[in-house]
């Protein structure tokens, strides 16, 4: 697999999940899904969804508000003709024909995008593959869709048991509750904040099932949706945690190696096009990205070759756990993909394909 791209089944990590951990580790560039016939691309950036203009929907959104009945057939046609005799976009047609005012329009684009999106949360099994390294300009971008909401949104309107059920620790297990971050941000209903109280880190699952005032499977709807935003852990997780590898200095260096060869890389090709001031444009390049790095990666600084210092990260009988090491892989990702952006930015679409391309050749031969 190269560098620049994730791929798996969802059979084994389901759509909720698999956009919480994208979320969680801030991932950017194209998801595509397939799942039995179904087809789907989203655009990431830093883990949440970007809907573009050029890639929305407009023939369908159409259909959906003559359907509802928001706005009747001849308005439809009328704003297609203003589309083609003004030459004009979809959504100013829809505006300068009186059909719907830009607040109404931008809110109903949104719940047609997202109710879209629901019926991915159905998926048993399927396929995904995140091209990472693609952003879309700010300027195309019609909104954002922040993944927290649409997570909960999703798996309170799943119908699929069976799923849900397959993806639930055991009986005897019980969870904890680990106050992430992010629980503030949250929009937990009544009945979830109700069953997240019965969660103390010693009641197994079938205890809380039994003494929620809420049915079966809405309690266990609620469970699948706190761990598939990180609220809670397993017991049988947390005790896998507790005995995970470590990895040494041996290790690190050996992980900061193979990302050099592309920093490096990346550093020639700028120095190639613009000069001394590649060493530059870098160091302000991982500047920006330090606030998002976690604590390990927050040491890292580059050389005058755009190469990692391994003086920087490397200690003295360094011993780290299993996640430390997965956060500072997510780190050298997110600085390299930042570079490759700065490219982008800097000199153009045609230099960050022509130097992406330099990278995954090298990942291919790594």
């Amino acid at each position: 697999m190269n560098k620049g791209e994730l791929k798996g089944s969802l059979r084994e990590i389901p759509f909720p999940q698999l956009l919480f951990q994208l979320w969680q580790e801030k991932k950017s560039g194209e998801l595509e899904l397939e799942s039995q016939g179904l087809k789907k691309s989203l655009n990431l950036r830093r883990g949440n969804i970007f809907v573009e203009k050029s890639s929305f929907p407009q023939d369908e959104f159409m259909k959906y508000l003559v359907e509802t009945k928001i706005m009747d057939s001849s308005a439809a046609e009328n704003s297609k003709i203003r589309m083609d005799k003004s030459d004009i976009s979809f959504f100013r047609a829809l505006q300068e024909t009186g059909s719907l005012s830009p607040s109404q329009l931008w809110q109903l684009m949104e719940i047609f995008f997202i109710r879209d999106l629901f019926s991915l949360f159905e998926c048993p099994e399927g396929v995904f593959l995140l091209t990472q390294g693609t952003q879309t300009q700010e300027a195309h971008t019609l909104f954002m869709i922040p993944t927290l909401d649409l997570i909960l949104q999703g798996i309170r309107r799943m119908k699929n048991q069976e799923l849900i059920h397959a993806h639930l620790p055991s009986e005897e297990e019980s969870l904890k509750f680990i106050n992430p971050p992010h629980f503030n941000s949250l929009r937990l209903e009544e009945p979830e904040l109700y069953l997240l109280n019965l969660i103390d880190g010693q009641r197994p699952l079938k205890a809380i099932y039994e003494l929620s005032a809420l049915e079966r499977k809405e309690s266990e709807k609620i469970i699948f949706s706190f761990l598939s935003v990180g609220l809670v852990v397993s017991s049988q997780k947390k005790r896998a945690e507790n005995f995970s590898p470590q990895f040494s200095n041996l290790e690190l260096e050996k992980i900061l190696e193979s990302f050099n060869i592309s920093f490096s890389t990346v550093f020639k090709y700028i120095s190639k096009e613009l000069g001394p001031v590649a060493y530059n444009i870098l160091d302000k390049c991982l500047e920006e990205s330090r606030p998002y790095l976690s604590p390990l990666g927050k040491r890292i600084e580059i050389g005058s070759d755009g190469r990692i210092e391994k003086n920087s990260l490397l200690k003295p009988n360094f011993m780290g756990s299993e996640k430390v090491k997965t956060d500072l892989i997510r780190d050298l990702n997110e600085i390299l993909m930042a570079e490759v952006l700065v490219v982008k930015k800097i000199l153009g679409n045609e230099h960050e394909t022509s130097l992406i391309k330099n990278l995954e050749k090298i990942g291919e031969q790594n």
